[in-house]
């Protein structure tokens, strides 16, 4: 009876550890697409500037700059962009590249 038991619990575990594990496997690999749209990109570091035209320059690990216009939820996010600006805080941008190669962010975190 014990044996059973302890049996059972274990396949239970192991069952609720694979579930987690393929969900959370499923959640990275989609995640992105799922929220951004399939042709958006990622760069991450920490916006330096917020113009008056909407656009951001973000400073990469390495030491680029990269220049971005605002779109979308990214307009939204003034507010949230500039607190970034005045912490240092590290940044996500998730842009779009146009035809013309103009980075257009449409999320930034």
């Amino acid at each position: 009876m014990f044996f059973s038991r302890t049996n059972a619990f274990f396949l239970a575990f192991i069952c609720i550890l694979l579930l987690s594990w393929g969900c959370i496997t499923l959640v990275q690999t989609i995640g992105t697409t799922v929220t951004h749209g399939r042709n958006v990109l990622h760069d991450d570091g920490v916006v330096v500037t917020l113009d008056q035209n909407q656009d951001l320059v973000l400073l990469k690990a390495d030491g680029a700059r990269v220049q971005f216009r605002c779109a979308g939820r990214c307009l939204v996010e003034r507010d949230h962009i500039v607190r970034h600006i005045r912490e240092h805080a590290h940044t996500d941008v998730y842009y779009v590249e146009t035809p013309d190669n103009m980075l257009v962010a449409t999320d930034v975190d």
